[in-house]
């Protein structure tokens, strides 16, 4: 996808309505908090390029999250490259990944996350923070790179979650 005004597939809506797997044919940009409904999951695939527009847009995840990735074919979630001059990505460029208390079996591995953790936006979005806030609920994340996120790399509360092999720079 070259030559389009954003060379990805883009996800407007604000909600997920059924499982969803991704692929890794194209980059996809989210211009928006997308919500995995409670009882639904989204599958990412290794290799997988998850952009976000700006601090309005990020992850909300009621329901399920697949991320395995492979050491080969991270799964990338990051802030959407724009190529206007004088621009430049900063932490805090999008919202993040937020799981909440109904999230259920979600499982990150081999991911690398960056730019995230937008504590500004607008009011709906004042449950972000930090580029993976878990709430009252628990996930697994292993052997990932969290990097270059404003605030918090990784926000837990009230969460027995499992964190093994992850490197965190710059948070």
């Amino acid at each position: 996808a070259t030559g389009n005004f954003y060379n990805a597939i883009v996800f407007y809506q604000t909600q997920i309505k059924e499982d969803v797997e991704l692929k890794s044919d194209l980059p996809y940009l989210l211009k928006a908090v997308i919500v995995v409904p409670e009882g639904k999951t989204l599958t990412i695939d290794p290799g997988v390029i998850m952009e976000f527009k700006d601090n309005n847009s990020g992850l909300q995840i009621n329901g399920t999250l697949k991320a395995i990735g492979t050491p080969d074919s991270p799964i990338i979630f990051t802030q959407y490259p724009f190529t206007s001059p004088g621009w430049t990505m900063q932490p805090g460029d999008w919202l993040g990944l937020d799981f909440t208390e109904t999230s259920v079996n979600s499982e990150l591995e081999n991911i690398d996350i960056s730019y995230g953790g937008a504590y500004y936006g607008n009011a709906q979005n004042q449950a972000f923070h930090s580029a993976i806030r878990v709430k009252q609920t628990s996930i697994s994340l292993k052997n990932s790179k969290v990097w270059n996120n404003a605030n918090y790399g990784v926000w837990l509360q009230n969460s027995s979650s499992l964190i093994d092999g992850v490197q965190f720079t710059d948070n």
